[in-house]
């Protein structure tokens, strides 16, 4: 109500904490229920006030009780400051500001060069906000200071002149990397179960992360703003992991946080500008633990100044709690890149661009110099080089002149290229490349499949181009192909990077040629070509078909484990390799079990079981080797019945008996011949049971069916190790 103006406006009624009287009292605006108070001092914005109100009373002489009341006050201050661009600042104030001060582009002095901004403006939607643009850019890991003055509140409150130092650092790839990951939160070890990503701040700045995202696969996610400081660790999760994630360290909510998949993907990292700053490209593989894999455990970065380094630098946490979230790795060490990155092969995208792959990551930074780049017959340098987010394990070489058809082209790429640890590529490295042809049934052939890997292992089928053409992987497919109607559905790419097999080369198809290398020697570690999966292949019996982008079959192959070696206990990890690539994939009898002494297969290179048949004369039946030792060493572990005959339309029956003229196994019955080829015997009777050791007889029968007769009887002896 209305108060009396005597004792209203006596100062010595209002007692402040010191205690101190108003130098006035007055009431405001006319209204006769408001006083309004002027104090000499500031208020202490340290610590809440308290004001004690006596003696007043109303025009009725009604005296209220006295009152002690609490309040606060803030003064105007500058709350933060922002580098937003490489010549912006955003100023955030503690209250909201007159435009009339804030804008006033003298009241901001940039030190050390003494510049007023270029332009103030109040942020939309937020009076409290500044955006300061200046003419010239800032200096990387330049230091500076801003001096702010004459700016007010809406009450007139003048802000203290503040000098703000900061320092201007732009990250560059590589110095943010991502330095861990759980993919497969459950069952929990002792971390919450959600799904996270943590980053790793390598540099010795305070970095912001505001609009910079976070890619998972195809989903993108904007990242808040939020400061990563220098060697820190930041946790970013789902909004509802985010409470209990941030009891283990530093974590930041990201909206629709993408799904992390547990078998693998790509993480990409990436500033406001779109530039990719960290990638990593993740298997289950990189677990190196069957059980860690199955759930609960996250895969940590072994050495974050080794942001590259691939499988070979990242494990499965040790942490007794399953992870180490917002805080450092619990497999940190020095674990750094000596090696130098590789030039490992070329592909032709069209009459004149070639891309190139390398063996590891490349620097984002790497030379983009066409100089470093030279074709052979007379091509020279390409026109622009332009490299591939987010891995840069690929580079693009485009030329003014077209290549032409039927020439085998090399690539030479100078020593000036690097990898992300500084080693130079190795010096002068080549590839061919030429424009491929279209693949024709027989071109490339099923050379080697393992269908029942190891228990950490994957699958591979292996081919093999035994045609005289260049053949770009991409032109086919792997099928599944239906017995019961012929039609093949669905299809799965083979390269859709594309992969040049040239005459006589061997490529291994898998979903993880890290893993396959991890169980078996390779001579080539550059064959492989991964595939996001392959097609369907049982352990028992399943079926492989290489087909064109049309369908059309290119080669075809039938599998049961009863083909592998019946001295094998256990064919898991065992492949079967094809023994002649003239003979049909069809043909049982031309395939065998990989060697025990080739470790039970060989991704890549020439089967342990290998053996072309050599040329006959015509009408004569050979059997070679005349001594084999069917005990899966690599060595002779089968012999084969090779015939020529210069009519098509023989058919053949061949029959195995011992030296006592017992049937032992019917190899053959009823097969229509071609005019030449061959059937191997891996020692195995009827029963599927491995024969003893002796001589055997192997009786050869073929009739035509105008009614010509042959009979050809050969010795073999099956021989084996004496115990």
């Amino acid at each position: 109500e209305n108060v009396e103006a005597g004792s209203a406006l006596n100062t010595n009624n209002y007692i402040l904490t010191n205690p101190v009287n108003p130098s006035e009292a007055a009431f405001f605006n006319g209204d006769n229920s408001k006083v309004l108070l002027h104090f000499t001092e500031p208020f202490d914005c340290s610590v809440p006030n308290s004001l004690t109100i006596q003696n007043i009373s109303d025009p009725a002489g009604n005296v209220m009780e006295t009152e002690t009341v609490s309040f606060s006050y803030e003064s105007l201050r500058l709350a933060d400051l922002r580098v937003i661009s490489g010549s912006r600042l955003r100023l955030e104030f503690t209250k909201p500001v007159t435009e009339s001060s804030s804008t006033n582009s003298s009241n901001y002095t940039l030190y050390p060069q003494s510049v007023n901004p270029s332009s103030a403006v109040t942020e939309i939607g937020n009076e409290e906000a500044v955006l300061l643009s200046f003419e010239e850019q800032f200096v990387q890991k330049g230091e500076y200071t801003l001096f702010i003055e004459k700016i007010e509140d809406r009450n007139g409150n003048i802000i203290e002149p503040v000098e703000e130092p900061f320092v201007y650092y732009r990250a560059e790839p590589l110095d943010i990397v991502i330095n861990e990951i759980m993919a497969r939160p459950s069952p929990p070890v002792g971390l919450p179960e959600y799904e996270y990503v943590e980053l790793y701040n390598r540099t010795g700045y305070p970095v912001d992360l505001g609009n910079w995202t976070l890619t998972v696969g195809n989903r993108t996610r904007e990242i808040p703003y939020v400061i990563i400081d220098p060697g820190d660790h930041l946790t970013l999760c789902h909004p509802e992991a985010l409470s209990a994630l941030s009891n283990f360290g530093p974590a930041v909510a990201v909206e629709n946080f993408p799904l992390i998949p547990m078998g693998g993907q790509t993480i990409i990292l990436k500033n406001e500008d779109k530039q990719v700053i960290s990638a990593v490209s993740y298997c289950e593989s990189w677990y190196k633990s069957d059980y860690k894999s199955s759930g609960g455990w996250s895969i940590e970065q072994i050495d974050p100044d080794n942001p590259c380094g691939g499988k070979g630098n990242w494990t499965a946490s040790v942490d007794p709690s399953g992870g180490t979230p917002g805080s450092p790795n619990s497999v940190k060490e020095e674990n750094p890149d000596i090696s130098r990155p590789d030039l490992v092969r070329a592909v032709t995208l069209s009459d004149s661009t070639v891309r190139l792959f390398f063996s590891e990551p490349l620097h984002p930074l790497s030379n983009e110099d066409p100089e470093y780049f030279r074709v052979s017959h007379n091509t020279g340098n390409p026109l622009s080089v332009s490299y591939h987010p987010p891995l840069f394990m690929k580079a693009d070489l485009h030329f003014p002149e077209k290549f032409e058809p039927g020439i085998i082209y090399t690539v030479t790429v100078e020593n000036g290229l690097f990898d992300c640890a500084g080693n130079i590529l190795s010096e002068n490295r080549s590839a061919r490349f030429a424009l491929p042809e279209k693949p024709e049934k027989g071109d490339i052939i099923i050379n080697e499949v393992l269908f029942n890997p190891p228990p950490d292992g994957v699958e591979f089928i292996e081919l093999y181009n035994r045609s005289d053409k260049v053949v770009d992987l991409f032109d086919l497919v792997l099928a599944e192909k239906c017995s019961a109607t012929g039609e093949m559905d669905p299809a799965y790419p083979v390269a859709p990077d594309r992969y040049l097999l040239f005459p006589g080369e061997y490529v291994v198809l898998t979903t993880c040629a890290e893993t396959v290398k991890d169980h078996y020697f390779t001579a080539n570690p550059y064959a492989f070509a991964e595939m996001e999966r392959l097609t369907r292949m049982n352990n028992d019996r399943g079926r492989v078909t290489i087909a064109g982008r049309r369908l059309d079959i290119i080669d075809d192959f039938s599998y049961n484990e009863n083909m592998h070696h019946p001295l094998l206990t256990d064919y898991k990890g065992v492949s079967l390799e094809r023994i002649s690539f003239s003979r049909p994939a069809s043909d049982p009898t031309n395939w065998h079990s990989a060697s025990e002494s080739s470790g039970f297969a060989t991704p890549g290179y020439v089967n342990s079981q290998f053996a072309e048949p050599f040329s006959k004369e015509e009408g004569e039946i050979v059997v070679e080797p005349l001594l084999f030792s069917p005990d899966n060493s690599g060595h002779n572990d089968v012999t084969s019945i090779v015939y020529r005959f210069s009519n098509p339309g023989f058919i053949a029956n061949i029959t195995i008996y011992d030296s006592r003229g017992r049937l032992v196994k019917r190899l053959v019955r009823n097969e229509l011949l071609g005019t030449s080829g061959a059937f191997s015997w891996d020692g195995r009777n009827e029963a599927n049971m491995q024969s003893r050791m002796g001589i055997y007889l192997i009786h050869t029968e073929v009739f035509h069916p105008e009614g010509e007769v042959r009979h050809y009887k050969n010795p073999v002896v099956l021989g084996g190790r004496l115990r």
